[in-house]
């Protein structure tokens, strides 16, 4: 759990440098879905984790429920962002989750 909980809380203090170094990925808002499920299924306390996740277009797409065409094009002018529909607990989770193992690879 100290792993996983270091790994979420580096993405979260990172989160605003990441989206501005990081070619490709969408700045998505999670604040709006059940956190604490997020946690559970992750193992980590709810505080660790980040309320804004940094994701590829495509992933993007299916946690807000828009199209991916219509976030590369909005992509093309610029930083973009998307709140997360409601459901869409579980690609944000597996989201985090590739992003914490991730983390752990290049410690």
């Amino acid at each position: 759990i100290l792993t996983a909980t270091a790994a979420i809380s580096t993405m979260a203090m990172t989160a605003p440098a990441a989206a501005q170094n990081q070619a490709g990925l969408v700045n998505v808002n999670i604040s709006d879905l059940n956190l604490e499920n997020i946690a559970n299924n992750l193992s980590v306390e709810v505080s660790q984790v980040p309320v804004n996740v940094q994701v590829p277009v495509s992933v993007a797409a299916n946690i807000c429920g828009v199209a991916v065409n219509a976030l590369a094009t909005q992509k093309k002018n610029g930083p973009v962002s998307c709140d997360a529909a409601s459901g869409s607990e579980a690609a944000v989770t597996q989201a985090l989750s590739k992003q914490m193992r991730k983390s752990n690879k290049s410690k």
